[in-house]
């Protein structure tokens, strides 16, 4: 398809802005093919470096404990100085120590796009690395190359859909899925046949609290409230997010204050539409707080989200879920299209309107039913292979398989 750069300006304007990153990427690709790997030394990096969370920094841990040589790669230099303060072994990925660890990497576990390798798309296609994909949550949305919006999409403007289909396929080592339906997903968004089912590292912890960085706990004062609720809804690319009017935050907030509960809100990392103000006694926004939920999850008695992979990991530990989706219809309209049909393989329940938020939070008695039980395990069952708390384990041994 040949691109009208008239017509394509923001377009033109990417590929520009790609081309001179890459320029500075030059010295690092070079290296990835002169040098050797090391067999012991494996890198993690968080989104593009400015995180220290999901399956990446679990896998440091257990590596660490496996005595591989472990470094958590870095973009943002205030990241670097938290983590080393608190002994994480860590580099700048734009210094000459960062680029020399990357090119030496025998793995390099990553989370999104190879731009956490470096900086260009283009840099870490074609560096000599061996990548391996963990991705960022199993959920109901379309990914990658089932996305119609994605960046991905967007490059098939640029080149053509078989040479795109090629380039992501032959990018990542091994690409993590957690159970057969998500790994015939994953293999179509990512064109690939390298996708193992091993589940998601992050989710160890939910099994193992010694992977707990952090305790959530006791840093947010649960201890004191007799059920801690978690709202997690997922990010809105339009920037909108209207789930509550104010009224009835305010009746809310006295009925948890009855009951003695405490709801929790982490809105996603993108979100900047959802407001909640600090004026209430019972409805905390802990976004600024919490830096990884999934060590938060394990503290959480019932959870509250929409269309976010956080369902599918939370379902693990077997308690209350409710999918408040009263933005269903412009959601499918206006951000993402779904691979799974939430009101399909969900058991619910599922409110679409605050007013049946709070009667579905008021009477829980839907939980202990037996249908919806079975439901519940069929649901798991459709997203995990495994329920045991070993998917670092099953890792390690894939990779030993492959190398």
């Amino acid at each position: 398809m040949a691109l009208d750069f008239t017509k394509n300006k923001k377009y033109f304007i990417f590929a520009i802005k790609e081309t001179l990153k890459f320029i500075s990427d030059i010295p690092l690709v070079v290296l990835s093919y002169l040098i050797p790997k090391e067999s012991n030394l494996y890198v993690f990096i968080s989104h593009v470096g400015d995180k220290f969370n999901d399956n990446p920094k679990y896998l440091y841990f257990y590596f660490k404990k496996k005595g591989k040589k472990v470094v958590y790669i870095c973009s943002d230099k205030s990241l670097l100085k938290r983590l080393t303060e608190k002994g994480i072994n860590a580099v700048y990925s734009f210094s000459l120590k960062g680029i020399w660890t990357i090119a030496r990497a025998k793995y390099i576990f990553i989370t999104h796009s190879v731009k956490g390798v470096s900086r260009s798309l283009i840099g870490g296609i074609l560096g000599n690395f061996n990548i391996i994909q963990t991705w960022h949550g199993i959920g109901f949305k379309s990914i990658a190359l089932l996305d119609p919006n994605s960046l991905l999409k967007i490059l098939q403007i640029i080149i053509s859909t078989k040479i795109l289909k090629v380039i992501v396929g032959i990018r990542f080592k091994v690409i993590l899925a957690t159970s057969d339906a998500i790994k015939e997903k994953f293999e179509k968004a990512f064109s690939s046949k390298n996708v193992f089912i091993t589940g998601l590292p992050r989710n160890d912890v939910l099994f193992n609290h010694s992977f707990l960085f952090v305790d959530y706990r006791r840093d947010l004062g649960l201890n004191k409230f007799d059920k801690v609720i978690l709202y997690a809804p997922t990010f809105r690319e339009r920037q909108y997010a209207y789930p509550f009017t104010d009224d009835f935050l305010e009746k809310l907030d006295k009925w948890l204050a009855e009951k003695n509960y405490i709801l929790l809100v982490k809105k996603h990392i993108y979100d900047r539409a959802l407001k909640v103000e600090s004026n209430y006694k019972r409805i905390w926004d802990i976004s600024d707080k919490v830096e990884d939920v999934q060590e938060l999850l394990p503290h959480i008695d019932v959870l509250i989200s929409d269309y976010s992979s956080i369902i599918t990991d939370f379902a693990l530990l077997r308690r209350p879920i409710i999918l408040y989706i009263y933005d269903l219809e412009r959601f499918i309209k206006e951000c993402r299209s779904f691979y799974f049909d939430p009101r399909e393989v969900f058991p619910g329940p599922f409110a679409y309107s605050q007013e049946e938020l709070i009667k579905i939070l008021s009477d829980m008695s839907w939980f202990e039913d037996s249908n919806y039980k079975e439901r519940y395990e069929k649901f798991l069952d459709f997203f995990h292979k495994y329920k045991d708390g070993k998917s670092c384990e099953r890792v390690e041994k894939l990779l030993e398989e492959i190398s």
